[in-house]
């Protein structure tokens, strides 16, 4: 059977030369040789594969710790180290939504959760950082289904508003101080279906909420001013603002610019990302909405930078026709009239459901369905993955040295659509990542580093 001989460059993270590999060692009798073990990416305690997964939302709070929620088993995991390492929270068996961070993660380790638990929408609180839940006042509501949560951007240690979107209205806790579920608005909202909901980043400065918004015949994106009425805004008579004639919406979700500012007309800027009918990307600027990206199905969406300069990541529910599932543009500011976006797969495993987030320059996408993962991205073009991954870890086919703490490994699966792995540690097997992934036809890889190594970063895989 033929063998595919695959090359890579520059896909090493640290380099190191030894001296001593140049260097022809003396004869040592069997009594003189020692043996450690060592982690493999199979035998280290972290979930690096998880058969099954399915990494369906990925969020990070405040700080840079990164939740996941794995829906193949139910699962919120956390990770404080980038994702190399995961721990499961206590969050079993819930159908959840969305969930949302306080302002204040960092001093009140605060999180929220909104569910559906039968016919009840709850909402589910953390003040230990996602080690436990309890529930946060009564139902919400009763015979409707949780879309989404957004908490007050001054929210610290149980003092602030927390806004709840269903399939039937909006909900707000803690409105002027009140512990309880109320309708925000006295109900009211056009589209009586809350796709998306959330505070003005300026919030209680503008004091202004949006809403994403479907009637069964147009989505909107609405706004009210705290405990005013809906699209009574001041400087805003054309709200809500129409974003398409789309009678069946699934999901629907907005992102702010760093700089957004709800009393200013030319400060109101806002994207957002629909799945449905008439699926795509928005920019809505003040209170003309524009369609900037024509997606078959958006599924997630975010932004950074000012409503001039910023990077606008969108992810696919499905692979595209161009085996694509994340997109990034550059230039989708307010001044732009035609917006471009450029696809980002390099590495990116995975075929459904990219959930997309950022912390600082590193990009994550979480996926779902084969070989769904944990996936990274420090240079927002190529991925590798850090764990969470839906394969099976079968043997191991090939082993390459580079240096005490910094080795190579190729992994085989030998089952169904599973892919063989390259793993790359550079603290000696406490940590690894996977680098690349192999369809090999005899369920074999095998790794072969370039003479220059040192100075190429080349290495070729025999599959």
């Amino acid at each position: 059977m033929k063998k595919i001989i695959k090359k890579y460059w520059g896909i090493v993270l640290i380099v190191t030369l030894l001296a001593s590999m140049f260097v022809t060692a003396a004869p040592v009798s069997a009594d003189d040789l020692e043996f450690s073990a060592v982690g493999t990416p199979g035998g280290v305690t972290n979930p690096y594969q998880i058969a099954d997964t399915n990494v369906q939302m990925v969020k990070v709070a405040p700080g840079g710790t990164i939740f996941t929620l794995d829906i193949g088993h139910d699962m919120m995991y956390r990770s404080v180290d980038g994702g190399y390492t995961w721990k499961a929270t206590d969050l079993t068996d819930y159908d959840v939504a969305d969930f949302v961070f306080s302002p204040s993660f960092e001093t009140d380790s605060t999180m929220f959760l909104v569910v559906n638990d039968g016919a009840d929408v709850l909402v589910l609180r953390s003040v230990n950082g996602g080690v436990s839940f309890t529930q946060l006042g009564g139902a919400v509501a009763t015979a409707e289904t949780a879309m989404a949560i957004d908490v007050e951007p001054t929210y610290m240690s149980g003092v602030g508003m927390i806004v709840v979107g269903t399939n039937n209205d909006a909900y707000v806790w803690g409105l002027g101080g009140a512990l309880n579920w109320v309708m925000l608005g006295g109900g009211g909202v056009t589209g009586e279906s809350v796709l998306d909901i959330a505070f003005s980043p300026l919030y209680p400065i503008d004091s202004t909420i949006f809403a994403v918004t479907n009637d069964g015949a147009a989505t909107y994106l609405e706004g009210i001013v705290q405990a005013g009425t809906w699209n009574n805004l001041s400087g805003a008579p054309d709200f809500p603002v129409e974003l398409g004639t789309n009678p069946n919406v699934n999901a629907a979700l907005m992102v702010f610019p760093s700089d957004f500012n709800a009393s200013l007309p030319l400060a109101r800027n806002i994207f957002v990302g629909i799945d449905g009918d008439d699926s795509g990307v928005f920019r809505m600027n003040n209170q003309s909405a524009t369609e900037i990206g024509d997606f078959d199905a958006v599924y997630s969406l975010n932004y950074g930078g000012t409503s001039a300069s910023g990077a606008l990541y969108v992810g696919l529910l499905e692979k595209d026709g161009l085996d694509v599932m994340v997109y990034k543009s550059s230039n989708p500011g307010a001044s732009v009239a035609v917006v471009a976006f450029s696809p980002l797969y390099a590495g990116l495993t995975g075929d459904r459901k990219a959930a997309v987030a950022t912390n600082g320059s590193t990009l994550y996408v979480g996926t779902s369905g084969n070989e769904s993962a944990f996936n990274v991205s420090a240079d927002g073009l190529t991925f590798r993955q850090n764990g969470q991954i839906d394969t099976v870890y079968n043997y191991t086919t090939d082993l390459k040295v580079v240096s005490p703490t910094e080795w190579y490994i190729a992994t085989a699966a030998d089952a169904g659509y599973l892919l063989e792995s390259l793993w790359l540690t550079t603290n000696g097997g406490a940590q690894y990542q996977r680098i690349a992934t192999i369809d090999s036809d005899d369920d074999w890889a095998g790794i072969a580093l370039s003479q220059n190594f040192a100075t190429d970063n080349t290495m070729y895989s025999l599959a």
